[in-house]
């Protein structure tokens, strides 16, 4: 299925897409907010339009996909914390609505290999083993984190 990112201007957020500019944030699950960031409120919808276009990306901006997978699977809980209201309101049908769009100009479903729109079971496969303190590996999350992230993706 030939599918599209709905925002692909790159001008705007400094020669990245949106989409790729929300997904600098994926490790704000390790900050220090309790139960929600705004910065968190559309990442899933960014991983999964980026996942649809993974394949035109350039290699190092879809290694990005690659280690917000990493990262929220080593950080179960975390990751689960952030996304649970994600996870219990999703609709499959109009999730990524807004974000991308197939050849006919509809919205797709997310599919079901985009894991990261259901709970992550700790033991699992690419999950961290055992339960781990979310400060045992602090993350800086800041803006002039997320303004590396966009340098390194322009580059």
């Amino acid at each position: 299925m030939a599918v599209q990112l709905v925002d692909d201007d790159t001008e705007e957020f400094g020669g990245v897409t949106f989409a790729e500019y929300v997904m600098a944030c994926f490790d704000v699950i390790q900050g220090d907010e309790a139960d929600w960031s705004e910065e968190w409120s559309e990442v899933l919808q960014a991983r999964s339009a980026l996942e649809f276009v993974r394949d035109a990306l350039p290699p190092r901006r879809a290694a990005l996909l690659t280690e917000a997978d990493a990262f929220w699977k080593a950080y179960p809980e975390a990751f689960n914390r952030f996304s649970r209201y994600h996870h219990a309101r999703k609709d499959v049908k109009t999730a990524l609505a807004g974000w991308v769009v197939d050849a006919d100009g509809k919205t797709p479903e997310i599919p079901r290999n985009h894991w990261w729109w259901r709970p992550v079971e700790q033991g699992s496969p690419g999950a961290a083993c055992g339960t781990r303190d979310d400060r045992s590996h602090p993350t800086p999350h800041s803006a002039l984190l997320h303004a590396g992230y966009l340098l390194l993706l322009t580059d």
